[in-house]
């Protein structure tokens, strides 16, 4: 299947996806996984790094819902490839990189995933501080105040 598209898809997702899963020490969890990538792209927006790996977008909440079905699709097709493990816990599945995964990473050796990769962990770090319920929450917030209309 070709396509003209790069940026918004499965793809694109997948390999922040196994870059960020490369920076955390332990499995996360779908919900984890998509507040982080969201977080990391627009580092800027939530003052955890200097520029946004993906550029400053007045828009980017209005990515959320998509982002979150790309990143569930991202995941099932890194698990296939064998670039990610799943494992069941009693909360649901946690997602983390094998060792295929974690060679994967290192060669995706470019200035984006270099910046990528700055931003992941700091997203991490806030998440660790914060608590993932405390930062969607604010995430959400910040949804509903920018993209409300009046």
């Amino acid at each position: 299947m070709k396509t003209a598209r790069v940026f918004n898809t499965t793809f694109e997702i997948s390999l922040r996806v196994i870059l960020l899963l490369d920076q955390a020490d332990s499995g996360l969890d779908g919900q984890t996984i998509h507040a982080v990538d969201f977080i990391a792209t627009y580092g800027k927006a939530f003052d955890i790094s200097a520029n946004s790996p993906n550029g400053d977008n007045p828009y980017m909440y209005c990515e959320l819902g998509a982002r979150e079905t790309l990143t569930k699709r991202a995941l099932r097709n890194l698990v296939v490839k064998g670039y990610v493990l799943p494992v069941a816990t009693g909360r649901g599945f946690l997602y983390r990189t094998t060792f295929a995964g974690h060679r994967y990473a290192l060669s995706l050796d470019t200035g984006y995933a270099e910046e990528y990769r700055k931003a992941a962990a700091s997203a991490l770090s806030l998440i660790q501080e914060r608590g993932i319920e405390s930062v969607i929450s604010a995430i959400r917030k910040n949804a509903q105040r920018t993209t409300s209309i009046g």
